[in-house]
């Protein structure tokens, strides 16, 4: 074999060596950055989920209110707003 060959076949491996440690290396920045930024996921997960459960606990809420207020509407004539736990309340 040729010592131009061998060189030229050398350089070929090389090349595939450089690009392999440098995906290597960029792993290992993503990996710190993804290690770094964990905690911070965590919490946003945590948020999130919290967010989720209230959203869903005033949905409930309000559709309780909404059909309480009309019963007592249709029962008295007057709105939740005017009763007494409430700060537009008529005097007794």
């Amino acid at each position: 074999m040729s010592d131009q060959k061998f060189a030229s076949q050398m350089e070929f491996l090389q090349t595939h060596a450089d690009n392999f440690a440098k995906r290597a290396n960029r792993l290992d920045v993503i990996n710190g950055k993804l290690n770094d930024f964990e905690p911070m996921l965590d919490e946003i997960e945590k948020l999130t989920t919290e967010r989720e459960e209230i959203l869903k606990l005033n949905r409930d809420e309000k559709k309780f209110l909404v059909t309480m207020n009309e019963m007592v509407l249709r029962s008295t004539g007057e709105p939740i707003s005017n009763g007494p736990l409430f700060q537009d309340h008529k005097q007794i």
